[in-house]
């Protein structure tokens, strides 16, 4: 199992690419800077979920940090395709 500095890392690592690829976004498509933003509000507070889990699992074992990875990679993968509609979007 990886440590918990390390989930930690991966899941922060999961939301600055989200937060990236939206604030690229705006600076492509400054019309769309408020449906942006809302992608942005949400993976900070799934983001905020997961760490507070994490925080508060201190001796549980492998599946219980496993969900909670699942849970931020569906987070981020939602946000990715929010976006894609987004600018998608005529």
């Amino acid at each position: 199992m990886s440590s918990i500095r390390t989930i930690k890392k991966d899941t922060q690592a999961l939301l600055r690419e989200v937060v990236d690829d939206c604030l690229s976004a705006m600076a492509i498509h400054p019309e769309k800077h408020e449906e942006i933003a809302k992608i942005i509000e949400n993976s900070l507070a799934c983001y905020n979920s997961c760490l507070d889990k994490i925080n508060a699992g201190k001796g549980q074992k492998k599946p219980y940090y496993t969900e909670i990875m699942n849970s931020m990679l569906k987070c981020a993968d939602e946000g990715f395709e929010q976006l894609r509609a987004i600018i998608n979007a005529k």
